[in-house]
C-alpha cells in the first residue's frame, strides 16, 4: 500500500524529530517535509510545505495561545491537506475554532504511537469512503427538493422538516435537510437541535468540502441529517453561485 505523505510543524527541532519518529513507527506514513518553528510561519516555510504537497499535515501546537492563527495560515496555503493537531488545549471553544479552520482531529499531548496510528487509519478510511461515494454517486445523484415561501412566517420550515422526515421514513434512503433560510435559519430550533456547525461552515469550506467533511457539519435527528442554517444576525449570509453549487453537488453525491 502506498504510504501517506506527511508534513510536520513543531515549535522546536526536538519536537519535530519526535513527531518524525512516531510517524515512521506507524508503518503507514513517511515524512516528506519538516518545519521547526511555527511561531513565525514564513513564506519560505509555506513554500516548502506547498512544494512537498503532503497528504497529511501534523502540527504540534503544544500550549500555544495562537493556535487558531497558526492553523489558519497553514490551511490557507494547503486547503486540501488533512490537518491533524496535537496539543494540550482542552477548551471546547478553541477546539471548535480549530475545526472551523480546517483541523480534522485534535490529538492529546503527549502524542502516542497508538493515537497517531489510529488517526492515520481514520484518514485512510475517510479517503476510501469519499472515493467510494464519488464513484457511486457519479452514476446516480440524489434528488433535490426546494421549499420556498413568498414571505417569512408562512410555514416553509414546517413543510421542509416534515417532508424530510417523510422521505427518510418511506424511502429508507439517507436524507439531508439543508436550511438555507435567511437572515436566520430556524430548522434546528424547530427540531430542538443544538448544532456545533452551520451552513456558514459548509460554504466556507470551498473546494475541500467532501462527503466526510459535510457529514461532520451535520446533526442526526428524526431519521435524517440536518445542516443548520445561519444563526448570527450580523453574519454574511450572501450565497455565491459557485459555493452553493459546490455544496449541492457534494450533497447529491452523499445522499
Amino acid at each position: 500500500m502506498k504510504k501517506i505523505t506527511v508534513g510536520t510543524i513543531a515549535a522546536s527541532k526536538e519536537r519535530g524529530v519526535g513527531l518524525g519518529d512516531l510517524i515512521t513507527k506507524t508503518g503507514l506514513a513517511t515524512t516528506v517535509v519538516e518545519v521547526f518553528d511555527f511561531s513565525n510561519i514564513s513564506d519560505w516555510s509555506m513554500r516548502q510545505l506547498i512544494d512537498a504537497e503532503p497528504e497529511v499535515i501534523l502540527v504540534d501546537l503544544g500550549e500555544s495561545t495562537a493556535a487558531a492563527q497558526i492553523v489558519q495560515t497553514i490551511h490557507t496555503g494547503l486547503p486540501d491537506a488533512w490537518l491533524l493537531v496535537t496539543s494540550s488545549i482542552t477548551d471546547p471553544g478553541i477546539i471548535i475554532e480549530l475545526m472551523r479552520f480546517g483541523v480534522r482531529e485534535v490529538l492529546p499531548r503527549p502524542l502516542t504511537h497508538t493515537a497517531l496510528l489510529e488517526a492515520f487509519n481514520r484518514h485512510v478510511s475517510a479517503k476510501t469512503r469519499a472515493i467510494t461515494h464519488t464513484q457511486t454517486r457519479a452514476k446516480k445523484k440524489g434528488k433535490i427538493y426546494c421549499i420556498t415561501s413568498p414571505k417569512q412566517g408562512s410555514g416553509a420550515t414546517t413543510v421542509a422538516v416534515n417532508l424530510a422526515g417523510i422521505i427518510a421514513a418511506r424511502s429508507g434512503q439517507r436524507t439531508a435537510l439543508i436550511d438555507l433560510d435567511r437572515p436566520l435559519g430556524d430548522a434546528a430550533a424547530y427540531l430542538n437541535v443544538k448544532p456545533n456547525f452551520t451552513i456558514s461552515d459548509a460554504l466556507s469550506a470551498g473546494q475541500r468540502l467532501d462527503s466526510v467533511l459535510l457529514e461532520s457539519y451535520m446533526k442526526s435527528t428524526q431519521g435524517f441529517q440536518l445542516l443548520a442554517g445561519f444563526r448570527d444576525l450580523g453574519a454574511d449570509t450572501s450565497l455565491s453561485a459557485d459555493k452553493l453549487s459546490q455544496l449541492l453537488d457534494v450533497t447529491q453525491r452523499t445522499f
